[in-house]
């Protein structure tokens, strides 16, 4: 028994020695790894993601702008990998650390570049094909890409809202929302995508319109005054009413004093779409006409005038 258990101490001895080498070759293959380009960019920004999130001080706009770089360079390569889920995730903590930031225009504008309007489309596909309420648990990520990269985002949203214009749905509720959240930023491109979209898409892109509160879509918007469609001519007149177009005002002008002797239903319900419209304008301009309508205008719109005045 003895011999037995000095030979079988041997063996293990034996064992642990030829063991020893392949720890060693394990433990250095793994520290290899934490040393590679893709760990030690993960690791960078993370550090940069933390140092955004310290109180700002003023040496920030010196040293963060090279920082922004390098890490715009990690989220590109995330990207290239296809690493999505790893991706949206830095998006999101980097979204939150920028807001509010003294820096935060010059920083997001060093991170936009990091991206073409083509990437932000595939990066929003992704996400938003797994949402189905668009709750906030499940829009955290297209929101913080959305804020990051507005005007590239702004493209992909009104695209999509021109294709399946259902405005019950809650994916576009949700863009509605994001897009009036988004400001000036969508302003070109909601001009561009009004001038050549499908008729039932132009009811929410001039309401979106209306809520951008931008005098510069006004002349945008003012072409559909003769448009075929009178809900989109009625949806016209009430979107330059909101956005206060002093430039629209003797168009409006002429549909409100507009008389004929077959005065149909819908070309009464377009001259108080206008008078509403000029009251909302509020011009010097805009009364006057008001005050013409009362005296040269239909009868029965009189009353409505002189709410206005």
């Amino acid at each position: 028994m003895n011999r037995r258990y000095q030979d079988e101490i041997r063996d293990l001895a034996t064992s642990i020695q030829l063991q020893a080498p392949r720890v060693e070759e394990d433990e250095l293959a793994r520290l290899k790894e934490t040393l590679s380009p893709e760990n030690l960019g993960i690791a960078r920004a993370d550090l940069i993601i933390d140092l955004l999130r310290q109180p700002h001080g003023r040496r920030d706009a010196t040293f963060l702008p090279p920082l922004a770089e390098r890490l715009g360079e990690t989220l590109g390569r995330l990207f290239s990998r296809g690493e999505y889920p790893v991706l949206g995730n830095y998006l999101r903590r980097l979204f939150m650390a920028l807001e509010g930031h003294p820096q935060e225009n010059l920083l997001t504008k060093i991170l936009s570049a990091q991206f073409s309007a083509r990437d932000i489309q595939t990066i929003l596909e992704h996400f938003m094909e797994k949402c189905r309420t668009y709750e906030p648990v499940e829009t955290a990520v297209i929101h913080a890409v959305c804020r990051l990269y507005p005007r590239k985002s702004a493209g992909v949203l009104l695209d999509i809202i021109t294709q399946a214009p259902d405005e019950q749905s809650p994916q576009v509720r949700w863009i509605l929302t994001t897009l009036s959240a988004l400001g000036p930023s969508i302003n070109l491109s909601l001009e561009r995508r009004i001038t050549r979209a499908p008729d039932q898409a132009l009811p929410l892109l001039l309401d979106l319109a209306g809520r951008s509160g931008d005098r510069n879509m006004a002349r945008c918007v003012a072409q559909f005054l003769e448009y075929q469609d009178p809900q989109i001519r009625l949806k016209a007149i009430v979107t330059l009413g909101r956005l206060k177009a002093e430039s629209a005002v003797p168009r409006l002008g002429e549909m409100a004093l507009q008389r004929s002797w077959i005065r149909t239903r819908k070309t009464r319900v377009v001259q108080e779409a206008a008078i509403k419209a000029l009251g909302a304008i509020g011009t010097k301009d805009a009364k006057a006409l008001l005050k013409q309508v009362i005296t040269r205008g239909p009868a029965d719109l009189g009353a409505l005038c002189r709410e206005f005045l």
